[in-house]
Order: C-alpha cells, then structure tokens, then sequence
C-alpha cells in the first residue's frame, strides 16, 4: 500500500493538479472514497480517504436529536498489520473486516487513478 501512496505522490507532481493543495486533493479523493461503502443514509455525511503513506481515515457524521454526532477511524499501516484507531482505542484489523478494508483500499486506488490523475492503475500509463 506504501507503493500506491508514492505512485499518487509522484503523479501530483507531474500535472496540473500540482497546483492543488493537499487539502483539495484529498477532498477529490474522499469524493471516490465515500461512495465506496453504498449508499450513505439520509442526513450522514462519510468520507474516506489516504491521508499518507501510512494512515487511512473513514468519518462519519451525522445528527442524533439535537446532538452533532462524528465518528473517525484511522487505519495506521504497520509492518506487522493494520491497526484502527477509534477514541484513543487500538485494535487490531482482522478477518472480514480486513478483507473488506484491503478491497475498499484497493478499489479506492483504481478508480482515484482513473478519476482524478487520469492513470491506469495497473500500467501507470496515461489515460486518454
């Protein structure tokens, strides 16, 4: 996954969305990254996005009665696996839901490659 992070890394350089500030290019991302998980409900509001080469976040937001709610998850990728931080609680990303985030990850990648840096993914070739 670090590889993929180098690969968006080095393509931002290299065009006009230079330009752009991190922020912005994030908030491209997320816009691909949120729809990955279906539809989003009624008065929610989810992004998910890279945020580095070691560190993916899903949030959520959303009203409860009168109550702002928001919930973070930050993947932080280690050598030894992938640990999700919820509130100050780590534990550790196994089985199904493993799975689920290794696909979101990679579906991400493609469709950001696609969508935003005109790439193949899988060639690194441009687009036409």
């Amino acid at each position: 996954m670090i590889q993929v992070i180098k690969n968006l890394t080095t393509l931002t350089k290299k065009s006009q969305l230079a330009k752009m500030t991190r922020e912005e290019l994030i908030t491209l991302e997320s816009r691909i990254g949120k729809q990955l998980f279906g539809p989003i409900p009624q008065g929610r509001s989810r992004e998910f996005y890279c945020l580095d080469a070691h560190t993916w976040v899903w949030q959520e937001q959303w009203r409860d009665g009168d109550i702002n709610r928001k919930q973070i998850v930050r993947y932080e990728i280690r050598p030894d696996g992938i640990i999700k931080n919820v509130d100050g609680i780590y534990k550790r990303v196994e089985g199904v839901e493993l799975e689920n985030l290794r696909a979101a990850m990679k579906v991400y990648y493609e469709e950001v490659m696609r969508g935003i840096y005109k790439t193949d993914p899988f060639t690194g070739n441009k687009l036409a």
